[in-house]
């Protein structure tokens, strides 16, 4: 059991209605504490309550204003660090600098913000795909789709409708997605099977983590594994880290499913990667995530 506790403190004046909330908000706090415990509302509590209604503020009229971007991280051939596909990723831009989404995302999902972010998203991927194209440099795309998006009404239809409209192929496009959005939505597995039967490529992302289980490689409609960065940071000096990973690359080829090797930041890690067979990966060592500017920058240098 998770419990919350608030009180009327003397000197206070406390509605029935707030002492509530902020119960509510310690119970949540002991939630995320791991569950079987009392939490106490408190000063430190009360901060990261209004911290979290200020970024959902902000996160409002940031995605009124436009100021919801994607940046770009290029997905590598490990052999020879050239760009054959790049990941969207969200970011914030603020007046003191840019968000990453460890900043806000949490918040967003909470505000019930994800279908409005994640449009925003879609449209500048599928718009970064457009101009690439259109310069000679045809690119893949992977593009994060959030467990709120599949349950959107017609969510499948609209992306289908905007890649077409866009004169691209869905088989350009990676959609990536985490078990537990497939295990916990009803319909995520419907929605999937109709955008890989529409031609999308479908990746299972930060595999490794949460509730990963070998049976989802069989079960779930996917193309691609994403293996977690857990992984690759120890692959070079643990023996059990390198004999899981080797085992799950041989298993994914068996299965004809591609492998992704993510946060490769090191050389090492690149050479342990190659060692185990993995020839795709995305990582600092190669390229950090950027604006479209810079990503076209990196790709006409390759050319």
């Amino acid at each position: 059991m998770s419990i919350g506790i608030s009180m009327c403190r003397a000197g206070r004046t406390r509605t029935a209605e707030e002492l509530l909330g902020d119960a509510d908000t310690a119970a949540y706090e002991a939630k995320a504490r791991g569950r079987e415990r009392w939490i106490v509302f408190d000063d430190q509590l009360q901060a990261a309550a209004q911290r979290r209604l200020d970024v959902e503020s902000g996160l409002r009229m940031a995605i009124a204003n436009s100021d919801i971007e994607a940046f770009f991280q290029p997905i590598v051939s490990v052999r020879d660090g050239r760009t054959i596909g790049a990941e969207a990723l969200v970011r914030w831009r603020t007046a003191d600098g840019v968000l990453g989404p460890g900043q806000f995302l949490d918040v967003a999902e909470d505000a019930g913000l994800m279908p409005d972010v994640g449009k925003i998203m879609i449209d500048a991927t599928i718009a970064a795909a457009e101009h690439f194209a259109t310069i000679g440099c045809p690119i893949n795309m992977s593009l994060n789709v959030s467990d709120p998006e599949l349950k959107v009404p017609g969510f499948c239809d609209a992306l289908i409708a905007r890649v077409l409209e866009a004169g691209l192929e869905p088989s350009s496009f990676l959609i990536e997605i985490t078990e537990s959005a497939v295990l916990a939505i009803d319909p995520a597995l419907p929605v999937l099977r109709q955008l890989r039967g529409a031609g999308f490529r479908i990746g299972l992302d930060d595999f490794g983590t949460g509730f990963s289980s070998l049976a989802h490689l069989r079960e779930l409609p996917i193309d691609v594994v994403k293996v977690d960065r857990s992984f690759v940071a120890d692959l070079p000096t643990d023996p059990v880290t390198h004999a899981v990973t080797a085992s799950l690359v041989s298993l994914c080829g068996a299965l004809a499913l591609d492998v992704v090797m993510e946060g490769i930041e090191t050389p090492d890690q690149a050479a342990a990667v190659l060692e185990i067979g993995g020839t795709v990966a995305q990582g600092y060592l190669y390229h950090r995530p950027m604006p479209i500017d810079d990503l076209e920058s990196v790709l006409m240098a390759e050319r």
